[in-house]
């Protein structure tokens, strides 16, 4: 019976910068909610506490999370064994109370993997007086669901053990949920101005958990799987079934670039498009975001991609992740006689702070010459009388030279 009952009790998966840990709601605090029998007819509850990761103290509201019952608990032990379980968490349920931490407690932290690893019903021994052992169960029953570790999925062709992925499943799971809504229970709600949200009243089984609505500019923790109840012993004779589990989805926030565009200048052309590369580096080189422009274009950009924008528009690019590095560069800057200035155009993006970039384009006429009273160059209002001046002058020099040739002939 001293044998190792559940090394590993349930997966959070997550990807590096979505991390979830679990931890049991009210374990030591309320032991009286905890039993060394399971027992196939309470309910449990789901807390969820959501924090970003850029702030911890940070709460996430608005978030929509959603589970999805995937497979049913099939863990039966004999009644008397149950029974034998019962008399030997006595000890256990001191300590609780008395509120010291024991190893089981310390386990339950762990957040390594999906569910329980398997335990047939032959690992559960039986040391007590044979009257002992035949003595039935409180509901009068042969067997009493228990211990052990078979997972019985009610989504066909869907295989649950403790190696499962939340992210390879959850698209099948949630199509098969569209397809067949009559298969099994869904539990949704939103995370409110705390970043809690609890779900009471689940059905015992293993759920997948999915953040099926993002809060605003923030991404969707990973999806994560968990059973209901869970166990936070690793021996038998230490185990105990928690129908309350709490939650702690880290999400990653994100932010906004605004990009403006100005033309300016005696010969700026306001209506002239100009194009904008932007790129914003992230660990998801595949990532496209939203944008939208005030002369009501919209669409999704990937880093690399152009927008673009006339005097006057501003395109706000959002859902780009925090702690991304962001550039913004003009493709006709300082072509075609126009002066390119810019504010902002790189930098990194942070939590909510709008990374604000400015461009400015300006274009002004050519001067003409012009004639300055003090001698200088000659405008274009007096250039044609200058001309007119010097060509008579010259028809008078010329007139002169020949009057005087021909004076000197006659002579």
């Amino acid at each position: 019976m001293k044998g190792t009952f559940l090394k590993k009790l349930f997966c959070l998966s997550c990807c590096a910068a979505l991390g979830l840990s679990a931890v049991p709601v009210g374990a030591a605090e309320n032991p009286d909610g905890r039993s060394s029998v399971m027992d196939p007819a309470q309910t449990g509850t789901v807390v969820i506490d959501y924090q970003d990761t850029v702030d911890e103290n940070d709460p996430v509201a608005d978030a929509e999370f959603t589970f999805y019952k995937i497979a049913d608990l099939n863990m039966q032990i004999t009644a008397a064994d149950a029974a034998h379980l019962s008399q030997s968490s006595a000890s256990k349920d001191t300590d609780a109370v008395s509120g010291s931490k024991t190893d089981a407690d310390t386990a339950l932290n762990a957040s390594e993997n999906l569910v329980p690893e398997a335990v047939s019903s032959s690992s559960v021994t039986d040391t007590r007086p044979e009257e002992e052992a035949e003595k039935p169960s409180a509901s009068g029953s042969d067997t009493v669901t228990s211990v052990g570790n078979q997972y019985v999925s009610i989504i066909p062709d869907l295989e649950i053990d403790q190696n499962t992925d939340a992210k390879t499943i959850a698209a099948k799971v949630q199509a098969y949920y569209k397809d067949h809504p009559e298969i099994g229970p869904s539990y949704t709600g939103k995370t409110g101005e705390d970043g809690k949200l609890a779900i009471s009243g689940m059905e015992p089984g293993v759920y997948l958990g999915m953040e099926t609505s993002p809060a605003p500019e923030h991404y969707a923790s990973a999806p994560f799987l968990f059973q209901l109840p869970y166990s936070d012993g690793e021996d038998v004779d230490h185990t105990f079934w928690n129908y309350e589990l709490k939650v702690e989805p880290k999400s990653l926030p994100a932010g906004d670039i605004v990009i403006s565009k100005h033309v300016t200048g005696s010969a700026g052309d306001t209506n002239q498009r100009f194009s904008f590369v932007v790129t914003f580096k992230t660990t998801d080189a595949d990532l496209s975001v939203p944008y939208k422009i005030s002369n009501g274009t919209k669409g999704t950009i990937k880093t690399g991609d152009k927008i673009q924008l006339k005097s006057g528009e501003v395109a706000i690019i959002t859902m780009i992740p925090c702690g991304s590095d962001y550039k913004v560069t003009e493709v006709e800057a300082n072509q075609d006689g126009y002066k390119t200035t810019s504010e902002g155009a790189s930098g990194r993006i942070v939590r909510k702070v709008p990374a604000e970039v400015k461009f400015v384009n300006r274009k002004d006429k050519q001067p003409t010459p012009t004639v300055h009273k003090t001698g200088g160059t000659p405008t274009g209002d007096t250039l044609p009388i200058l001309y007119m001046i010097q060509a008579a002058a010259s028809v008078c020099v010329i007139g002169i030279i020949l009057f005087v040739t021909r004076r000197r002939k006659k002579k």
